[in-house]
């Protein structure tokens, strides 16, 4: 995805958060570009995988879909060892 992409993927999350239809969407398209978190990912989240001390969330859960398109959380510790990992969330913002 170029640059350019991006922006206009970020700006219709944007919008669509702003509607107030999609709630969270910002959100959601900032940790799929700047974590690379995949889908699956995301919505396996939860809030015993962030810590605000250490400013990490770590990736052992994710949700897919069933035969019937149901989600089935995978509480298993991810796909694979090497799917698990940690994410750096730390923000370095200007005052």
């Amino acid at each position: 995805m170029s640059e350019e992409q991006a922006v206009r993927v970020y700006q219709a999350a944007m919008r669509a958060d702003e509607s107030g239809k999609h709630p969270g969407m910002t959100l959601l398209v900032a940790l799929l570009m700047v974590c690379g978190m995949r889908r699956s990912e995301i919505l396996g989240l939860s809030f015993d995988a962030v810590n605000l001390d250490t400013e990490t969330v770590t990736i052992f859960r994710t949700v897919v879909a069933g035969e019937k398109g149901e989600p089935i959380m995978r509480d298993e510790r991810a796909k694979s060892e090497t799917s698990i990992r940690t994410i750096s969330i730390r923000l370095s913002l200007s005052r």
